[in-house]
Formats: C-alpha cells, structure tokens, sequence
C-alpha cells in the first residue's frame, strides 16, 4: 500500500523511496501477538509500520492470533489494504477452564477479574502457591498457549515463500520465542522489537522467585540470538546493554513509538466553549496514581487558584475500579460537582476527536525505561502535557522536545504548582508540532529506520547465538 500523503518538505516528512526503484520488494515476516482489529494499543505500532514499510521496499506478511471472543476488538482504524496477515489460534490450558468456573460461579460479578501471577499477592501461604500455580501456565506470560500453533504456521510461512527477515514485537512475550524457534532452525536475520521492558518491568516483579529466573534466562536467550533488538526508548536500551554485558552493544538500537496522520480532521480554529477540558485518554492500572494528583486540585482549589466551575478531569479508558474508589476517597467534592469524571474507553477515532478538544494533556507513568504510546498520540495537537511519572524515560522526551512539564508521583505540591505551570503554557498552532516533530517521531520516519535495518541485515551474513 503506498500512503496517500508522500512527504517531502511541505510535511516535514522524509520521502523516503524513488517510487521508480523496480528492485523487487523484500518479505518481512512480522510476528505479533497484537494486531488489528485488536484493542490494544501495541497494535496499532505495528499497523502504523506496515502502513509504510511497501513503499520502502519492504513487503510485510504478519503472523497473530485467531480472534477470541474475550478480545475487545476496535475496527474504526481504516484497513491495510494489500497487507497479507496469517492467524494462530491459542491452545485450551487449566486456565481457561478455571477463569470459566470464576466467570460462571462465586468469582463474578462487579469487580470480579481473572487470575494472573503477576498480581500483588502474599510472598508465602496460600496466595503464593496460588500465585506460582498461576505462573506455571502463563510463561512467558497468558499468550504462552500461542507459542506452539504460532511457530507451526510460521513455518509453514517459511516454507511456502522466500523471507528475507522476522521481525516480532512483544508484549505478550511468546512472540519472540516464536521468532526465535524460526532464528535457530533457519538462521534467518532477525529483528526483536520490545515496546515495553521484559524482566524489568514493574509488572512482573510480583512473580514468584523461580519464575523471574525462568524469565531473565528466556530474555538472555532471546537477546543472544536476535541479530537486532530494538528498543522504545534510548534509556531500554542502555539498561539492556548494561544488564547483559554478554551481548555485544552495537546489537541495541533504538525506535521510539511514534505518530501517524489523524484519523479525523483537526479542527481549523476557533474556541470551543465550556470548562477547560484536562483530558487522560488510556487506562489506569498498577502502580501509577492519579491521588496526589487529585489531592494538588483540592490544594489549587482551596486556595482559589482554581475554580471548580471553570474546569473537568476527564479519565477515558479501562480503568480499574479501584482508582475510581480512591478518588471518591481523594476528592468526593469534586466528584460530586462532576468535575472528575471517568468514562469507558472508546474507539480510535472518537480518541482522535477528543484529544484535539482538550486544553490540557495527562499522563500518569510508573515505569522509567519506557514511554506510554499515548505520550506520541498526544505531541502532534500541540496542546500542553502535565505528566505525573518518576524521572525517566518520559521526563526525557518531555524535556528534549518541550512539549509539557514533569513532576514526581509523590508530591502534591509539586503536583500544583506544575499543573499551574502547565495550565499557563500556549498551545501549538494546529500542524505546527505535527511539522516540527515529524521527521524523528512520524511513523514514516521510524519504518524508513526499520526497513533500513532490515535491508542491512540481509546484505550481511548472519549467525547463530553471541
């Protein structure tokens, strides 16, 4: 598919192929376990990367998984024509039997969630052997049930066309193992893509002991023998250089996430009436906390510096029932005056809608190796970003391209006075950060990086684990 905007000076945007080079195009098997139509927003990097990838010289034939009914599915981002896409189903494990007896029995109803080893849990008694049942059927984590109908298609894949190169991009996790079956069956070049960090990720330090052994030895492996291993943020990858002296360093690159052309058209001028809209579009989960943020409003509003009258907080995603209980908690006046307001996720484009309507941007972020995607969805309306997060890979972009201001989780007055600082910031002119940001952060730019990976890799022999 060759994209309807080329590029070239008017965007910003490098026009990265003479569209007469008639040199055949290369397949790049890419193996993910999410893809469209799929909700997550991990899908939509891959999306964005085979939208451009044809016009490079790279033809992408991607492997995922079957639909299940439990997937939240999201169709409104328009369709890769052209783009060929294989599908794996996940085997039946104990826990699919178990989550239905949850889903069937005393386990439903409000509030009600499936089982994970990665949750917070007892470090003995009977939430840990529970919890290290659980781990036992989620290596690398629940898409392990892909792992073997997955690397029976790939090779089928294989077999029946010639492939230049895999790419595979986790999480889930299984992908690379996958990719990796491929590497050391065929030694093909391969390229691993983490989004998100692996072992270190604050999410999986709640696993038993003897599975994050299981897991640091698996990413050690993959790590050994990708011939590539692309990292989100220049801090992943000085963190998985340092952790793993055993790989060579020049193996670690770096692709950030990045943005793509709107899906709805950006709105051409005027003001749009009502409270000043303070927008966080994603959900809320783990370790990051939105209660001394709201705490610092409850300070800017007692000392009237902020008028409830003249603002809303809108949360819009999948967010866990408990940060709604801890803001009742936090800030029960301006729950009640409807000033804090949490609504269910919606579609990509009605995202795309909403963000350019707000006047200010929020990002809620636990983890220093990594950049939420949304931060990217967000730089191109040029509207001011508040980040609640630890110094990090997040405070980094926010510092380099000016885009917002930064503050620690821990400190509601801090929080205030950067909300403040925040709320006096000029917005961007429509296009203007979209221009300004394009050549390293538009999704044309990142596939001309990763088709000029893969060409590298190909025109060079390969070999085994380092």
């Amino acid at each position: 598919m060759t994209s309807t905007n080329q590029g070239g000076p008017r965007s910003g945007i490098p026009a990265w192929r003479d569209t007469t080079d008639l040199t055949p195009p290369l397949s790049l098997l890419i193996i993910t376990h999410s893809y469209l139509p799929e909700a997550e927003v991990g899908a939509l990097r891959i999306a964005r990367l085979c939208r451009y990838l044809p016009e490079l010289g790279i033809r992408p034939v991607v492997l995922t998984v079957a639909h299940d009914p439990s997937q939240e599915l999201d169709d409104s981002f328009p369709p890769l024509p052209g783009i060929r896409v294989e599908r794996a189903r996940m085997l039946p494990t104990p826990l699919d039997f178990y989550r239905s007896l949850r889903r069937n029995g005393r386990g439903s109803g409000p509030g009600a969630s499936a089982p994970s080893a990665s949750r917070p849990g007892s470090a003995t008694g009977p939430g840990f052997l529970r919890r290290s049942a659980l781990a036992l059927f989620e290596i690398p984590d629940t898409s392990g049930a892909w792992y073997i109908p997955a690397v029976r298609r790939a090779r089928r894949i294989v077999a029946a066309e010639p492939i230049a190169a895999v790419f595979s991009s986790v999480p889930p996790y299984a992908a690379h193992l996958v990719a990796r079956s491929l590497k050391k069956r065929l030694d093909v070049p391969w390229l691993a893509d983490f989004r998100d960090p692996w072992t270190r990720s604050p999410l999986r330090q709640t696993l038993p002991g003897w599975r994050r052994w299981i897991d640091r030895r698996m990413e050690s492996s993959c790590l050994r023998w990708a011939d590539r291993v692309i990292c989100n943020t220049d801090r992943l990858r000085a963190a998985f250089s340092r952790f793993h002296p055993e790989v060579p360093g020049d193996k670690f690159v770096t692709l950030t996430n990045g943005f793509d052309d709107p899906l709805t058209t950006p709105p051409s001028g005027g003001t749009r009436s009502g409270p000043r809209l303070f927008l966080h579009l994603g959900s809320l989960y783990g370790d990051r906390r939105i209660d001394t943020f709201c705490q610092a409003l409850g300070i800017l509003v007692g000392r009237g510096a902020l008028d409830p009258a003249t603002f809303k907080v809108l949360f819009v995603g999948d967010n866990d029932a408990s940060f709604v209980r801890q803001t009742e908690s936090d800030a029960p006046a301006l729950m009640a005056r409807g000033c804090i307001e949490f609504r269910s996720r919606v579609n990509w484009q009605a995202a795309d809608r909403i963000r350019w309507d707000a006047d200010l941007l929020l990002l809620f972020f636990d983890d220093p190796l990594a950049v939420p995607a949304k931060f990217y969805e967000y730089l191109p309306t040029g509207k001011p970003i508040l980040a609640v997060t630890p110094e990090g890979a997040l405070s980094d972009v926010l510092e380099r391209t000016g885009a917002g201001v930064w503050v620690r989780p821990d400190d509601p007055a801090g929080i205030a006075s950067k909300l403040q600082e925040a709320l006096a910031r000029t917005a961007f002119p429509a296009g203007e950060a979209q221009r300004r940001w394009a050549a390293e952060f538009h999704f044309r730019s990142l596939a001309g990086k990763l088709a000029g990976w893969v060409k590298d890799l190909v025109q060079k022999p390969v070999t085994g684990a380092q």
